[in-house]
């Protein structure tokens, strides 16, 4: 399958914008994956403390994971669709969530920004075997191949717009102002910068014990609806 070429540039980035805001109606960049038990936690919350939990977030958790989906899909191609690739690499993603809710809660967010996707540009045309996937980043990587997104902006807009989602949990809880917000984005925006051009390695102590701390507080939030932080 060829992908979308007719748009200019600055149509493409515009049509990247748009999928990828907070307000795209999917909820898939409004999950707050355990955020608000750092935003409720009882504790003062700070602008640096709200940045930190962010970053070591993006860093530890989600390149690993939504990052690394999106780079493996966009590099194997409709190739891998077909061979079932892609589909492997998906249901790594999707054993790894330690919750029954968090792959419940993967899947239907995976089924609506196809759904959502296939609204917003009419031109978009996805094979059937697209449908067996169930993480949210498997279908934003296959979005993107067929929008023909580069690489490099469509990591850098997930982010982004993971950090502006994330950092509105505070805001929305009555913990952080909006000022507050916009300059947690704006001490991120160069970590995103940098993320989306390469994947973080050497030493990550930290990790382990952060990434435990994340699904503990997916655990005692089971009940909330991960669409409840939409913009």
């Amino acid at each position: 399958m060829e992908a979308a070429t007719s748009d200019s540039a600055v149509e493409t980035l515009a049509r990247m914008h748009y999928f990828f805001d907070t307000a795209f109606p999917t909820g898939a960049y409004a999950h707050s994956f355990g955020f608000e038990s750092f935003a409720v936690g009882g504790g003062p919350v700070t602008v640096e403390g709200t940045a930190r939990w962010i970053r070591e977030f993006v860093a530890f958790a989600l390149w690993p994971a939504d990052l690394e989906v999106i780079s493996r899909t966009l590099e194997a191609g409709w190739a891998g669709v077909e061979s079932g690739a892609l589909l492997a690499i998906d249901r790594r993603l999707h054993a790894s969530r330690s919750t029954a809710e968090g792959r419940l809660a993967a899947t239907r967010l995976a089924a609506s920004i196809r759904s959502a996707a296939s609204q917003a540009y009419r031109d978009l045309h996805l094979p059937e075997e697209v449908g067996l996937l169930r993480e949210p980043a498997s279908a934003v990587g296959v979005v993107a191949m067929a929008l023909g997104w580069p690489a490099l902006q469509t990591r850098l807009l997930y982010l982004v717009s993971q950090v502006v989602s994330l950092a509105s949990v505070p805001v929305r809880l009555g913990r952080l102002g909006q000022s507050g917000q916009l300059q947690v984005v704006e001490i991120l925006t160069a970590d995103c910068a940098k993320l989306a051009v390469e994947r973080p390695g050497g030493a990550q102590p930290a990790a382990p014990a952060f990434n435990w701390t994340i699904e503990g507080d997916q655990i005692r939030h089971v009940a909330l609806s991960p669409r409840l932080y939409q913009s």
